[in-house]
C-alpha cells in the first residue's frame, strides 16, 4: 500500500448575534462572509 500525504486546513468565520444579525440565516451569512474575507486576505499575504 502506497503512502498518501494529506494536507488539511481550517477556516473559521465569526459573527455576533444582535450586533451583526437578527436571524440565524443572517448570522450564518455574516460568519461566512467574514471567513471568506479572512481566507482571501491570508492568500493575498496578509497573515492574520
Amino acid at each position: 500500500m502506497a503512502a498518501c500525504l494529506l494536507n488539511l486546513s481550517v477556516s473559521i468565520g465569526w459573527a455576533v448575534y444582535s450586533d451583526n444579525a437578527h436571524t440565524l440565516n443572517e448570522l450564518l451569512d455574516k460568519a461566512d462572509a467574514h471567513m471568506y474575507k479572512n481566507k482571501n486576505a491570508y492568500y493575498m499575504g496578509a497573515h492574520i
